[in-house]
């Protein structure tokens, strides 16, 4: 059985633009961080394209979630 692993980091946040460290504190996406987040999720189901054995393990923090959410809608049953 071969596997693909896709590693992702979160979209630009707020905190990304003022230079300031996040550590495990949050920050909410920019809107280039949510466009990132959305062209990720055109790709991510294009790539899959029907798969439909996927595992995904995600960060708690907000800015990372936000990509998931945005990536897998409509794109998995």
């Amino acid at each position: 059985m071969d596997a693909e692993i896709y590693l992702v980091r979160h979209g630009e946040t707020e905190w990304n633009t003022q230079g300031r460290f996040q550590g495990c504190l949050d920050s909410p996406l920019t809107q280039h961080g949510r466009e990132q987040a959305r062209r990720f999720g055109l790709l991510l189901a294009q790539t899959l394209n029907g798969h439909r054995e996927v595992a995904m393990h995600v960060s708690p923090l907000g800015r990372a979630r936000v990509r998931p959410q945005k990536s897998f809608r409509n794109t998995l049953p």
